[in-house]
């Protein structure tokens, strides 16, 4: 027997997946089995279906309470069929493949929801990825250039010593040549005493 997930379930029911558990839970309690896949999760087919949809009928139209509703449809003298009538019941068993493909294109209209604000957000990422891109880049040209006017700065401040080096050399030379002038004029001129004297 074909099964259906509990959101297929619920939407071919109408009602949510939150009813659509304590129903089953209800029916559990009264000894029906409503199978689970491997996850542990419920899986519905068209006799738990059938019999939800028999709980509902007579809630509604009967006033019988739900706990009560569930004893009744799973008491084994309980005709399914004349509660909600056989068109109803064929309707279950057989119609439920063709409300399949509209919980189908429900989930595919959420899915399109999500895939749509997926890439509206991805979008809006790409935007500000692109705007920090441009960020950095105007970062690193300002640092560039910052970097490139102290390297020009340092470069002229070292031509600068450089050449204020070479003139102090050239100045040392020339008092060096002048002190090594007045040392030899000094020896060349004759004393006070040898002038005085004639020697």
């Amino acid at each position: 027997m074909e099964e259906y997930t509990p959101k297929q379930a619920a939407d071919f029911l109408e009602i949510g997946t939150e009813t659509l558990k304590k129903y089953a839970l209800l029916l559990e309690q009264n000894g029906h089995t409503v199978h689970r896949n491997a996850r542990n999760h419920r899986v519905y087919n068209g006799t738990d279906i059938a019999l939800i949809k028999a709980m509902i009928t007579l809630n509604r139209d009967k006033s019988v309470t739900l706990e009560h509703a569930a004893s009744i449809v799973t008491s084994a003298d309980t005709d399914i069929e004349e509660i909600i009538g056989k068109n109803g019941r064929n309707g279950i068993q057989n119609g439920i493949h063709t409300a399949v493909p509209t919980v189908t294109t429900l989930q595919d209209n959420a899915w399109m929801e999500f895939y749509n604000s997926f890439l509206m957000e991805l979008k809006g990422l790409k935007s500000e990825n692109e705007a920090l891109q441009l960020l950095i880049v105007e970062n690193t040209e300002k640092h560039v250039q910052a970097f490139q006017e102290v390297s020009s700065r340092i470069d002229n401040q070292a031509k600068i010593i450089e050449e204020q080096s070479k003139a102090i050399a050239e100045q040392s030379a020339t008092i060096a040549e002048l002190h090594k002038r007045l040392d030899e004029a000094a020896r060349k001129k004759p004393s006070l005493w040898a002038r005085l004297f004639g020697r």
